[in-house]
């Protein structure tokens, strides 16, 4: 009897833990495995987490890596997204710039492996006039303060946190990125973890850079919202 109590219990401790797999990483897509073809991939095959998308990368069907390119015309969601500070940013005063929205969150291993090079992206063309936002959507700065510290990126860093204008965009899982052109055009949509370091991706924001006008400087805000409470704490994501 004793024996037939221990084995229901480990059934049930084994599907509650599956269970919570399943809700934790609804929200996580596949890193790109085009990534990094040197080894296969930013990161290695996690359980649960877009396993078939380990086949090719851009332009892959079902649930793996899709890169889409748009013409002109398709307008980028409107959004006006708190800062950490609680300043608000409006894709509005980012008009005239080259801008990248990345939807990320640090409970998302393929994010944290691919913010680094989202940040020496910003350092290389954020002279030229390239501006990329992340839109966190941890619950407040204190859960993503858990993980990671982000006052010294280069980065916009805003929170969606009731993932809001995601859904506007389309996003349903994250990491996915969209870049919007200087008059405010959503031109490219890129799901899953990307090496944005690569020349093909420094290319194709170069190529928008070069469309219209100079691009100005960033606005600064203009209006103020609650600020998300912070707690101390580092994390640094491996480097692939």
């Amino acid at each position: 009897m004793r024996v037939r109590i221990e084995i229901v219990v480990f059934a049930i401790a084994l599907v509650a833990v599956v269970v919570y797999k399943a809700v934790r990483w609804d929200d996580v897509a596949w890193i790109a495995p085009e990534a990094d073809p040197a080894r296969g991939g930013v990161g290695k095959a996690r359980a649960g987490i877009g396993a078939e998308a380990t086949g090719a990368g851009l332009g892959n069907e079902g649930d793996g890596p899709k890169t889409e390119e748009y013409p002109p015309g398709k307008k980028a969601p409107r959004f006006a997204l708190p800062t950490e500070k609680g300043t608000l940013v409006t894709l509005e005063s980012l008009r005239g710039r080259v801008v990248m929205y990345n939807v990320f969150a640090t409970w998302c291993e393929p994010c944290m492996e691919e913010l680094p090079f989202v940040e020496e992206l910003q350092r290389r063309l954020g002279p030229k006039g390239f501006t990329a936002v992340l839109a966190s959507w941890n619950k407040n700065a204190a859960e993503l303060r858990e993980k990671w510290k982000p006052d010294a990126t280069p980065v916009t860093l805003v929170f969606d946190s009731d993932k809001s204008v995601g859904a506007r965009f389309g996003t349903s899982k994250v990491p996915e990125a969209y870049l919007i052109d200087k008059e405010g055009n959503v031109r490219w949509k890129f799901t899953h973890a990307r090496r944005w370091t690569d020349d093909k991706y420094v290319a194709i924001v170069e190529k928008l850079l070069l469309e219209g006008k100079a691009a100005p400087a960033p606005a600064p805000p203009t209006a103020t919202a609650p600020a998300p409470a912070t707690a101390p704490a580092r994390y640094r994501g491996s480097l692939p």
